[in-house]
Protein backbone atom coordinates (compact mmCIF):
# COMPACT_ATOMS: atom_id res chain seq x y z
CA UNK A 1 0.00 0.00 0.00
CA UNK A 2 1.35 3.38 -0.70
CA UNK A 3 1.90 5.63 2.36
CA UNK A 4 1.13 9.22 2.40
CA UNK A 5 3.15 10.48 5.57
CA UNK A 6 2.99 13.98 6.86
CA UNK A 7 6.36 15.43 8.79
CA UNK A 8 5.72 17.97 11.38
CA UNK A 9 8.64 19.00 12.55
CA UNK A 10 10.06 21.44 16.06
CA UNK A 11 12.68 21.66 17.77
CA UNK A 12 12.85 20.66 21.50
CA UNK A 13 15.42 21.08 24.23
CA UNK A 14 16.06 17.79 25.59
CA UNK A 15 19.76 17.30 27.67
CA UNK A 16 22.28 16.49 24.99
CA UNK A 17 23.33 13.28 26.98
CA UNK A 18 19.51 11.96 27.18
CA UNK A 19 19.18 8.65 26.28
CA UNK A 20 16.14 7.16 24.47
CA UNK A 21 15.31 5.13 27.82
CA UNK A 22 15.14 8.85 29.38
CA UNK A 23 12.44 10.29 27.33
CA UNK A 24 8.95 9.09 27.71
CA UNK A 25 5.97 9.84 29.10
CA UNK A 26 5.40 12.13 32.44
CA UNK A 27 1.95 12.79 32.56
CA UNK A 28 -1.66 10.85 31.07
CA UNK A 29 -4.79 11.91 31.00
CA UNK A 30 -7.28 9.36 29.93
CA UNK A 31 -10.47 9.92 28.20
CA UNK A 32 -9.50 13.64 27.31
CA UNK A 33 -8.79 15.31 24.00
CA UNK A 34 -7.55 18.86 22.59
CA UNK A 35 -10.75 21.44 21.64
CA UNK A 36 -8.91 21.34 18.32
CA UNK A 37 -6.34 19.35 16.57
CA UNK A 38 -3.58 21.61 17.53
CA UNK A 39 -3.52 23.52 20.77
CA UNK A 40 -4.34 27.73 20.38
CA UNK A 41 -1.34 29.36 20.95
CA UNK A 42 1.06 26.38 20.44
CA UNK A 43 4.01 27.75 23.22
CA UNK A 44 6.97 27.75 21.15
CA UNK A 45 10.11 30.24 20.93
CA UNK A 46 10.20 32.92 18.24
CA UNK A 47 12.92 30.75 16.57
CA UNK A 48 16.22 32.50 17.76
CA UNK A 49 19.06 29.76 17.74
CA UNK A 50 22.02 31.11 18.60
CA UNK A 51 20.50 33.42 21.32
CA UNK A 52 21.08 37.11 19.46
CA UNK A 53 17.34 38.51 20.29
CA UNK A 54 16.08 38.31 16.71
CA UNK A 55 14.41 35.13 15.41
CA UNK A 56 16.40 32.89 12.75
CA UNK A 57 15.03 31.38 9.38
CA UNK A 58 14.37 27.74 8.53
CA UNK A 59 14.68 26.55 5.48
CA UNK A 60 14.03 22.61 4.37
CA UNK A 61 16.08 21.30 1.55
CA UNK A 62 15.01 17.86 0.61
CA UNK A 63 15.46 16.01 3.72
CA UNK A 64 18.04 18.48 4.99
CA UNK A 65 16.70 21.38 7.90
CA UNK A 66 19.04 24.18 7.80
CA UNK A 67 18.77 27.16 10.34
CA UNK A 68 20.40 30.42 8.88
CA UNK A 69 20.97 33.53 10.80
CA UNK A 70 19.07 36.80 9.09
CA UNK A 71 21.77 39.44 9.61
CA UNK A 72 25.04 37.22 8.89
CA UNK A 73 23.60 35.08 6.84
CA UNK A 74 25.16 32.52 8.15
CA UNK A 75 24.48 28.56 8.41
CA UNK A 76 23.74 27.76 12.04
CA UNK A 77 22.55 24.48 12.48
CA UNK A 78 21.71 21.64 10.09
CA UNK A 79 19.61 18.63 10.75
CA UNK A 80 19.73 15.38 8.18
CA UNK A 81 15.92 13.64 8.78
CA UNK A 82 17.20 10.68 6.53
CA UNK A 83 20.71 9.77 8.48
CA UNK A 84 18.37 10.21 11.37
CA UNK A 85 15.46 7.74 10.53
CA UNK A 86 18.06 5.25 9.19
CA UNK A 87 17.27 1.90 10.10
CA UNK A 88 13.77 2.82 11.57
CA UNK A 89 10.66 1.43 10.45
CA UNK A 90 9.37 4.48 8.56
CA UNK A 91 10.77 5.32 5.32
CA UNK A 92 10.65 8.91 4.23
CA UNK A 93 14.13 10.22 2.49
CA UNK A 94 16.18 8.31 0.13
CA UNK A 95 19.48 9.19 -1.26
CA UNK A 96 18.93 12.68 -0.06
CA UNK A 97 15.14 13.38 -1.31
CA UNK A 98 11.98 13.39 0.25
CA UNK A 99 10.26 10.02 -1.08
CA UNK A 100 7.27 10.49 -3.22
CA UNK A 101 4.04 11.15 -1.44
CA UNK A 102 5.68 13.08 1.49
CA UNK A 103 5.77 16.09 2.34
CA UNK A 104 7.25 18.19 5.44
CA UNK A 105 5.93 20.88 7.14
CA UNK A 106 8.17 23.23 10.09
CA UNK A 107 5.88 23.67 12.98
CA UNK A 108 8.43 25.85 15.22
CA UNK A 109 10.97 25.04 18.30
CA UNK A 110 12.39 25.47 21.49
CA UNK A 111 16.11 26.75 22.00
CA UNK A 112 18.19 24.52 24.21
CA UNK A 113 18.01 25.63 27.95
CA UNK A 114 21.64 22.88 28.73
CA UNK A 115 22.39 22.33 25.22
CA UNK A 116 21.21 19.63 23.48
CA UNK A 117 17.91 20.00 20.73
CA UNK A 118 15.70 17.02 20.21
CA UNK A 119 13.64 17.35 16.75
CA UNK A 120 9.76 16.43 16.93
CA UNK A 121 7.52 15.03 14.15
CA UNK A 122 4.97 13.22 13.38
CA UNK A 123 3.87 10.79 10.93
CA UNK A 124 0.79 10.10 8.92
CA UNK A 125 0.01 7.67 6.52
CA UNK A 126 -2.56 7.72 3.48
CA UNK A 127 -5.27 6.12 5.43
CA UNK A 128 -5.51 8.43 8.22
CA UNK A 129 -5.66 5.29 10.63
CA UNK A 130 -1.85 5.87 11.84
CA UNK A 131 -0.03 8.74 13.39
CA UNK A 132 3.23 8.61 14.81
CA UNK A 133 4.73 11.04 17.08
CA UNK A 134 8.89 10.91 16.85
CA UNK A 135 12.13 12.67 18.89
CA UNK A 136 14.73 12.51 17.05
CA UNK A 137 18.31 13.70 19.51
CA UNK A 138 20.02 16.33 17.49
CA UNK A 139 23.44 15.13 19.16
CA UNK A 140 22.92 11.36 18.50
CA UNK A 141 21.49 11.34 15.74
CA UNK A 142 19.05 8.93 16.48
CA UNK A 143 15.15 7.98 17.54
CA UNK A 144 15.40 8.57 21.15
CA UNK A 145 10.78 8.28 21.53
CA UNK A 146 8.49 6.78 19.09
CA UNK A 147 4.69 6.06 19.20
CA UNK A 148 1.47 6.29 17.37
CA UNK A 149 0.14 9.68 18.91
CA UNK A 150 -0.47 13.14 17.65
CA UNK A 151 1.39 15.99 18.80
CA UNK A 152 -0.08 18.47 19.69
CA UNK A 153 1.27 20.76 21.57
CA UNK A 154 4.81 21.70 23.16
CA UNK A 155 5.37 23.14 27.15
CA UNK A 156 7.91 24.63 29.56
CA UNK A 157 7.73 22.28 32.96
CA UNK A 158 8.90 24.57 35.93
CA UNK A 159 12.45 22.93 36.34
CA UNK A 160 13.67 24.35 32.78
CA UNK A 161 12.49 21.24 30.73
CA UNK A 162 10.40 21.46 27.82
CA UNK A 163 7.84 18.60 27.23
CA UNK A 164 5.55 17.87 24.00
CA UNK A 165 1.88 16.53 24.55
CA UNK A 166 0.59 14.16 22.30
CA UNK A 167 -2.42 12.29 21.84
CA UNK A 168 -3.29 8.57 21.54
CA UNK A 169 -5.43 7.32 19.70
CA UNK A 170 -7.88 4.09 20.90
CA UNK A 171 -10.85 3.80 18.53
CA UNK A 172 -13.08 6.71 16.70
CA UNK A 173 -13.87 7.44 20.69
CA UNK A 174 -11.47 6.61 23.00
CA UNK A 175 -7.83 9.43 23.37
CA UNK A 176 -5.33 9.96 26.01
CA UNK A 177 -3.67 12.75 26.38
CA UNK A 178 0.36 11.87 27.34
CA UNK A 179 2.86 14.31 28.26
CA UNK A 180 6.36 13.51 26.82
CA UNK A 181 9.58 14.95 28.52
CA UNK A 182 12.50 13.83 30.46
CA UNK A 183 11.54 10.94 32.43
CA UNK A 184 12.41 11.48 36.57
CA UNK A 185 12.82 8.18 37.41
CA UNK A 186 9.28 7.32 38.70
CA UNK A 187 6.30 5.73 37.12
CA UNK A 188 4.11 8.58 34.94
CA UNK A 189 1.47 9.84 36.70
CA UNK A 190 -1.98 10.28 36.18
CA UNK A 191 -3.95 12.74 37.55
CA UNK A 192 -7.49 11.89 38.46
CA UNK A 193 -9.69 14.66 36.91
CA UNK A 194 -13.54 14.76 38.94
CA UNK A 195 -16.70 14.93 36.83
CA UNK A 196 -16.91 18.42 35.19
CA UNK A 197 -19.15 20.25 38.33
CA UNK A 198 -19.32 23.87 38.34
CA UNK A 199 -16.90 25.61 40.74
CA UNK A 200 -18.26 27.39 43.94
CA UNK A 201 -15.39 29.84 44.00
CA UNK A 202 -16.26 32.19 41.37
CA UNK A 203 -19.65 34.34 41.70
CA UNK A 204 -22.01 34.99 39.05
CA UNK A 205 -21.33 38.01 37.28
CA UNK A 206 -22.91 39.89 34.33
CA UNK A 207 -21.11 40.14 31.11
CA UNK A 208 -21.08 43.37 29.15
CA UNK A 209 -19.06 44.51 26.19
CA UNK A 210 -18.55 47.28 24.25
CA UNK A 211 -18.21 47.89 20.11
CA UNK A 212 -15.04 49.22 19.60
CA UNK A 213 -14.59 49.00 15.93
CA UNK A 214 -16.95 48.68 13.00
CA UNK A 215 -15.54 48.71 9.54
CA UNK A 216 -16.83 49.29 6.26
CA UNK A 217 -19.55 46.81 5.12
CA UNK A 218 -17.34 44.66 2.49
CA UNK A 219 -13.97 44.55 4.46
CA UNK A 220 -12.26 41.72 4.95
CA UNK A 221 -10.09 40.40 7.74
CA UNK A 222 -7.28 41.41 6.70
CA UNK A 223 -4.98 38.57 7.88
CA UNK A 224 -4.92 34.40 8.91
CA UNK A 225 -6.10 33.93 13.05
CA UNK A 226 -3.85 30.94 12.85
CA UNK A 227 -0.58 32.65 12.09
CA UNK A 228 -1.18 35.97 14.79
CA UNK A 229 -2.06 33.54 17.91
CA UNK A 230 -1.12 35.62 20.76
CA UNK A 231 1.47 33.45 22.85
CA UNK A 232 -1.03 34.02 26.19
CA UNK A 233 -4.00 33.14 25.22
CA UNK A 234 -4.28 29.33 26.60
CA UNK A 235 -2.56 30.32 30.03
CA UNK A 236 -5.47 30.25 32.07
CA UNK A 237 -3.84 31.17 35.29
CA UNK A 238 -2.04 34.26 34.27
CA UNK A 239 1.30 32.41 35.23
CA UNK A 240 3.18 32.94 31.70
CA UNK A 241 3.11 29.14 31.15
CA UNK A 242 0.91 27.43 28.29
CA UNK A 243 -2.09 25.70 29.79
CA UNK A 244 -3.64 22.48 28.77
CA UNK A 245 -7.39 22.89 27.69
CA UNK A 246 -9.06 19.79 27.12
CA UNK A 247 -11.87 18.26 26.40
CA UNK A 248 -13.70 15.45 28.95
CA UNK A 249 -15.77 13.18 27.33
CA UNK A 250 -18.22 10.62 28.69
CA UNK A 251 -19.15 7.49 26.74
CA UNK A 252 -17.41 9.04 23.46
CA UNK A 253 -19.51 12.13 24.06
CA UNK A 254 -17.92 15.79 25.27
CA UNK A 255 -20.00 16.42 28.39
CA UNK A 256 -17.23 19.37 29.31
CA UNK A 257 -13.73 21.48 29.62
CA UNK A 258 -10.78 20.57 32.10
CA UNK A 259 -8.16 23.05 31.79
CA UNK A 260 -4.64 22.04 33.56
CA UNK A 261 -1.64 24.04 34.41
CA UNK A 262 1.21 23.78 32.04
CA UNK A 263 4.01 23.37 34.31
CA UNK A 264 2.32 21.13 37.78
CA UNK A 265 -0.71 19.85 35.69
CA UNK A 266 -2.69 20.93 38.58
CA UNK A 267 -6.31 21.52 37.45
CA UNK A 268 -7.28 24.80 37.16
CA UNK A 269 -10.77 24.64 36.22
CA UNK A 270 -13.57 22.58 34.97
CA UNK A 271 -16.81 23.30 33.63
CA UNK A 272 -19.89 21.09 32.43
CA UNK A 273 -21.43 22.10 28.93
CA UNK A 274 -25.29 22.91 29.10
CA UNK A 275 -26.99 21.03 26.76
CA UNK A 276 -28.74 24.00 25.46
CA UNK A 277 -25.09 25.09 23.97
CA UNK A 278 -23.47 21.89 23.27
CA UNK A 279 -23.41 21.85 19.68
CA UNK A 280 -22.33 25.67 19.41
CA UNK A 281 -19.43 25.43 21.99
CA UNK A 282 -18.07 22.51 19.88
CA UNK A 283 -17.80 24.94 16.74
CA UNK A 284 -14.43 25.55 17.97
CA UNK A 285 -12.01 27.08 21.29
CA UNK A 286 -10.66 30.46 20.82
CA UNK A 287 -8.67 30.86 24.14
CA UNK A 288 -8.54 32.57 27.04
CA UNK A 289 -9.36 36.32 27.63
CA UNK A 290 -9.87 38.94 30.33
CA UNK A 291 -12.15 40.54 27.07
CA UNK A 292 -14.75 42.21 30.04
CA UNK A 293 -11.72 43.84 32.11
CA UNK A 294 -12.76 42.65 35.20
CA UNK A 295 -9.74 41.00 36.15
CA UNK A 296 -10.75 37.26 35.54
CA UNK A 297 -10.38 35.61 32.01
CA UNK A 298 -13.03 34.05 30.01
CA UNK A 299 -12.80 30.68 27.33
CA UNK A 300 -14.64 31.90 23.95
CA UNK A 301 -16.03 29.34 22.28
CA UNK A 302 -18.90 28.46 19.04
CA UNK A 303 -19.85 31.23 17.37
CA UNK A 304 -20.30 33.62 19.87
CA UNK A 305 -20.21 32.80 23.53
CA UNK A 306 -18.23 33.72 26.40
CA UNK A 307 -17.95 31.02 29.41
CA UNK A 308 -17.10 32.77 32.59
CA UNK A 309 -15.21 30.74 35.53
CA UNK A 310 -18.16 30.26 37.05
CA UNK A 311 -19.63 28.55 34.60
CA UNK A 312 -22.31 30.65 33.00
CA UNK A 313 -22.75 31.29 29.15
CA UNK A 314 -23.02 34.43 27.95
CA UNK A 315 -24.00 35.34 24.09
CA UNK A 316 -21.08 38.01 23.00
CA UNK A 317 -23.87 39.50 20.24
CA UNK A 318 -26.62 38.37 18.29
CA UNK A 319 -26.24 37.63 14.77
CA UNK A 320 -22.22 37.44 15.03
CA UNK A 321 -19.40 35.31 14.52
CA UNK A 322 -15.86 34.97 16.25
CA UNK A 323 -13.20 34.77 14.11
CA UNK A 324 -10.43 35.33 16.32
CA UNK A 325 -9.04 36.27 20.23
CA UNK A 326 -6.51 38.81 19.91
CA UNK A 327 -5.53 42.18 21.50
CA UNK A 328 -6.21 44.94 18.30
CA UNK A 329 -5.32 47.92 20.24
CA UNK A 330 -2.79 47.71 22.54
CA UNK A 331 -4.64 47.99 25.90
CA UNK A 332 -3.56 44.86 27.60
CA UNK A 333 -7.05 43.24 27.58
CA UNK A 334 -7.68 40.89 24.07
CA UNK A 335 -10.65 41.81 22.36
CA UNK A 336 -12.95 39.62 20.16
CA UNK A 337 -12.69 39.93 16.25
CA UNK A 338 -15.77 38.68 14.51
CA UNK A 339 -18.17 39.03 11.28
CA UNK A 340 -21.60 40.85 12.09
CA UNK A 341 -23.88 38.26 9.99
CA UNK A 342 -26.44 40.93 8.89
CA UNK A 343 -23.81 42.54 6.45
CA UNK A 344 -20.70 40.74 6.48
CA UNK A 345 -19.08 43.56 8.55
CA UNK A 346 -15.97 42.98 10.15
CA UNK A 347 -16.42 44.46 14.01
CA UNK A 348 -14.66 44.23 17.27
CA UNK A 349 -16.37 43.85 21.06
CA UNK A 350 -14.20 44.71 24.69
CA UNK A 351 -13.99 47.06 26.52
CA UNK A 352 -13.34 51.02 26.20
CA UNK A 353 -12.29 53.69 28.33
CA UNK A 354 -15.37 55.46 27.57
CA UNK A 355 -17.94 52.27 28.45
CA UNK A 356 -19.54 52.21 25.19
CA UNK A 357 -22.38 49.63 25.44
CA UNK A 358 -23.04 46.91 23.09
CA UNK A 359 -26.41 47.86 23.28
CA UNK A 360 -25.84 51.91 22.28
CA UNK A 361 -22.94 51.55 20.05
CA UNK A 362 -20.75 55.07 18.68
CA UNK A 363 -18.12 53.75 16.41
CA UNK A 364 -16.91 57.21 15.78
CA UNK A 365 -15.19 56.61 19.39
CA UNK A 366 -12.55 54.84 18.08
CA UNK A 367 -10.50 56.31 16.09
CA UNK A 368 -8.58 54.40 14.50
CA UNK A 369 -7.75 51.06 13.67
CA UNK A 370 -4.23 49.46 12.87
CA UNK A 371 -3.73 46.15 11.06
CA UNK A 372 -0.47 43.93 11.55
CA UNK A 373 1.57 44.53 8.57
CA UNK A 374 2.01 41.79 5.62
CA UNK A 375 4.49 39.78 4.37
CA UNK A 376 6.28 39.69 8.11
CA UNK A 377 8.95 38.62 8.15
CA UNK A 378 9.60 40.53 4.80
CA UNK A 379 12.73 40.95 2.49
CA UNK A 380 11.46 43.82 0.10
CA UNK A 381 8.56 45.81 0.91
CA UNK A 382 5.96 45.36 3.30
CA UNK A 383 2.14 47.00 3.26
CA UNK A 384 1.14 48.92 6.34
CA UNK A 385 -2.55 49.14 6.33
CA UNK A 386 -4.65 51.17 9.15
CA UNK A 387 -8.38 52.98 9.12
CA UNK A 388 -9.78 56.13 10.02
CA UNK A 389 -13.32 56.68 10.71
CA UNK A 390 -12.98 60.85 10.36
CA UNK A 391 -10.63 63.10 8.73
CA UNK A 392 -7.54 63.80 11.50
CA UNK A 393 -4.15 64.14 11.35
CA UNK A 394 -2.42 61.13 10.89
CA UNK A 395 1.60 60.20 10.90
CA UNK A 396 2.73 56.54 10.63
CA UNK A 397 6.18 56.39 11.87
CA UNK A 398 9.31 53.51 11.54
CA UNK A 399 11.56 53.23 14.48
CA UNK A 400 14.39 50.69 15.24
CA UNK A 401 14.54 48.76 18.42
CA UNK A 402 15.95 51.18 20.53
CA UNK A 403 13.55 53.61 19.98
CA UNK A 404 15.77 55.51 16.48
CA UNK A 405 13.51 56.92 14.59
CA UNK A 406 14.19 55.24 10.90
CA UNK A 407 11.66 57.30 8.35
CA UNK A 408 8.00 58.88 8.91
CA UNK A 409 5.78 57.01 5.96
CA UNK A 410 2.97 59.41 6.50
CA UNK A 411 2.26 62.57 8.23
CA UNK A 412 -0.82 64.50 6.81
CA UNK A 413 -4.42 64.74 7.10
CA UNK A 414 -5.86 61.92 5.91
CA UNK A 415 -10.06 61.70 4.92
CA UNK A 416 -12.13 58.56 7.09
CA UNK A 417 -11.66 55.50 5.45
CA UNK A 418 -9.45 52.71 5.06
CA UNK A 419 -5.38 53.23 4.35
CA UNK A 420 -2.04 52.25 3.62
CA UNK A 421 1.30 52.61 3.70
CA UNK A 422 4.44 50.70 1.94
CA UNK A 423 7.71 50.38 3.60
CA UNK A 424 10.87 49.06 1.15
CA UNK A 425 13.25 48.72 3.96
CA UNK A 426 15.06 52.06 3.61
CA UNK A 427 15.77 54.87 5.71
CA UNK A 428 14.87 58.58 5.57
CA UNK A 429 18.14 58.93 3.27
CA UNK A 430 17.04 56.09 1.13
CA UNK A 431 19.48 53.81 2.50
CA UNK A 432 18.55 49.81 3.59
CA UNK A 433 18.30 49.00 6.79
CA UNK A 434 19.53 46.44 8.52
CA UNK A 435 17.70 43.11 9.30
CA UNK A 436 16.01 43.13 12.50
CA UNK A 437 13.22 43.91 14.56
CA UNK A 438 11.54 47.67 13.69
CA UNK A 439 8.33 48.68 15.41
CA UNK A 440 5.73 50.92 13.65
CA UNK A 441 3.46 53.59 15.17
CA UNK A 442 0.50 54.99 14.00
CA UNK A 443 -1.14 58.29 15.97
CA UNK A 444 -4.10 59.58 15.34
CA UNK A 445 -5.04 62.75 17.69
CA UNK A 446 -4.03 61.54 21.25
CA UNK A 447 -4.28 57.76 20.57
CA UNK A 448 -1.20 55.70 19.40
CA UNK A 449 -1.01 52.27 18.70
CA UNK A 450 2.05 50.33 17.45
CA UNK A 451 3.25 47.02 15.95
CA UNK A 452 6.51 45.01 14.87
CA UNK A 453 7.90 43.69 12.22
CA UNK A 454 11.17 41.52 10.87
CA UNK A 455 12.94 43.24 7.88
CA UNK A 456 15.33 40.46 6.84
CA UNK A 457 18.14 40.98 4.05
Amino acid sequence: MKRFVVLCIALLAFPMAAAAQNIGVIHEFIDRRPPLDKLKGMHVATGDVNGDGIPDIAVMQDCTLNMFDPVSQLLILSFDIEESMDGNDWLVCEDGEVLEGVTIHLVGFLPGYTGGVSVAFSMELDDGNQIIAVLIGLVQQEVVYAEEARIVAFLQLPNGRPAMATLQFFGTDTFTYQIIGELPGAAPSKPADHAPTRSPVYASQSYLLDLKYRAEPGLRLGYDPDLRDPPGDTDLDGDGHLDLPMLVLNDGQVVGMAVRGGDAFDLLWQVPFPTEHRANILKGFHGFGDINGDGEKEAIFGENLAVTLDGAVHTIADGFVTLDVNDVDGDGHEDIIGMDTADDTIVVYGITASGISVEGPDPAAVRAFLFPNYPNPFRETTTLAYEVDQPARVTLTVYDVLGRRVLALVDAVQSAGPHQAVWDGRDAAGRPVASGTYVYRLQVGAAAQTGRMLALK
